[in-house]
């Protein structure tokens, strides 16, 4: 019977410490879930799942070379998608519930004043990176360390890679126009008349050391080193002593640019267009050779009614009209190239031929169409907004959509080396 009062007693005991560490166990589950942080990542959620189901995106954007980027920060209707707001990221204590955190690569290089990008911890929040600068730029230093990319889990930029690829708006427009004129396009009435038998080739460089600044105010191939900078503007040095080469703006200037056509002026593009306009052959020479990366410069060429001389990674040239352009590292010096720009310029027939590409009405849309993906900010904002309903509308809270961003390495060159050696 002692044996027996004691075993109960035993269990009792036994029975009492595990009812102790279980009342601990949910006493800490409690007061983890009654945390203030706790709650409001629950509200920020509930608030999020809202949104899916309502066809409604909120996306705060970060700023772009240190100002608001008005350009993209609006609301876009997105049709039976619904809308998507992308409004400025003020960094406030609001209680806003954004579907996403979406900043430039200019912002994050800066290196006077970095900004690091801020964090909501939900697997429905989004970051999104967008970046339109050549891998060279050093706008592009968040490109080259995974302890920056791995912040981001979706990208919007000129590479196939990219989640949204985006290419030159300003490329597409002024195409979508030569496509409205293309029926009634004659060269001797619509580009002959304006060119002169003086102006042969043209070049328009404005920065103080010949390359910190992109042709025609393209802000988007920033050099990481002068050398390759340095070594375009070389190679156009030798050409000059070959074919007489019109030289706007600071670097290797011989010609003075026109009234209103200054770098920060308010009418200085429609004017550099004017200006390209009267030359045979236009000089689009990158500063370096990226994968992928192609400025806007040889779509102003194109516009302009200029035969663009090109050096550009290969892989860019089939968003370019065929026999449209000359590719100048198909020469083995400056003084080969400038000989066939002569006889090129010589003989009128072959010359046109470099615009047979404007007659064929059929052929320029479809080219347009496929070359240029995602042009505008709202084609962007909807198919950023279109795949993340799809992302996340049947998808658990715990579980995130993809892995973070990895570094992909561009293969970068510089191809005015061998024309020095």
């Amino acid at each position: 019977m002692k044996r027996y009062t004691k075993r109960i007693r035993d269990n009792k005991l036994v029975f009492g410490i595990i009812g102790l560490i279980l009342l601990t166990l949910i006493l800490l589950i409690y007061d983890y879930n009654n945390t203030p942080d706790y709650y409001k990542l629950r509200l920020l959620d509930k608030q999020i799942d809202e949104t899916i189901e309502r066809n409604q995106t909120l996306f705060l954007v970060g700023n772009e070379y240190g100002k608001t980027a008005k350009s993209i920060v609006k609301t876009y209707d997105c049709g039976m998608w619904g809308t998507t707001k992308w409004k400025e990221d003020s960094r406030g204590g609001d209680n806003i519930s954004p579907n996403g955190i979406v900043m430039f690569g200019s912002e994050l290089s800066n290196m006077e004043n970095p900004i690091i990008p801020r964090r909501i911890d939900s697997n429905k929040v989004l970051s999104v990176y967008i970046q339109l600068h050549s891998y060279s730029s050093d706008y592009a230093r968040c490109d080259k360390h995974q302890d920056c990319m791995g912040l981001f889990q979706w990208s919007i930029g000129y590479k196939k890679s990219d989640t949204v690829q985006v290419l030159p708006y300003q490329g597409r427009k002024l195409l979508e126009n030569i496509y409205n004129q293309a029926t009634a396009f004659n060269y001797t009435t619509h580009l002959k008349m304006f060119k002169s038998i003086n102006h042969q080739v043209c070049w328009i460089s404005s920065s103080s050391s010949c390359g910190d600044d992109d042709d025609d105010d393209d802000r988007s191939s920033q050099p990481l080193s002068s050398s390759s900078s340095d070594s375009r503007t070389q190679f156009v040095k030798q050409l000059m002593e070959y074919i007489k080469v019109d030289s706007y703006g600071s670097c290797l200037n011989n010609v003075q640019m026109p009234k209103g056509g200054g770098k920060d002026e308010y009418n200085s593009h429609s004017i550099k267009l004017q200006v390209m306009s009267r030359y045979q052959f236009y000089l689009a020479f990158e500063k370096i050779n990226c994968q992928e990366y192609l400025s806007e410069v040889v779509y102003h060429c194109l516009s302009a009614g200029v035969v663009p001389v090109i050096i550009a990674s290969p892989d860019t040239h089939s968003r370019l009209p065929k026999g449209s352009y000359i590719d100048a590292e198909q020469f083995d010096s400056a003084i080969d190239l400038a000989n066939h720009l002569k006889s090129v310029y010589q003989n009128q027939t072959l010359y046109q031929q470099y615009f047979n590409w404007r007659n064929d009405v059929y052929a320029l849309r479809n080219w347009i169409d496929n070359a240029f993906p995602s042009t505008t900010y709202s084609r962007v904002a909807c198919e950023i907004h279109r795949r993340y309903l799809e992302t996340f509308r049947h998808r658990s809270i715990n579980h995130p959509p993809e892995p973070f961003l990895q570094i992909k390495p561009s293969h970068c060159y510089d191809p005015y080396l061998k024309y020095l050696n």
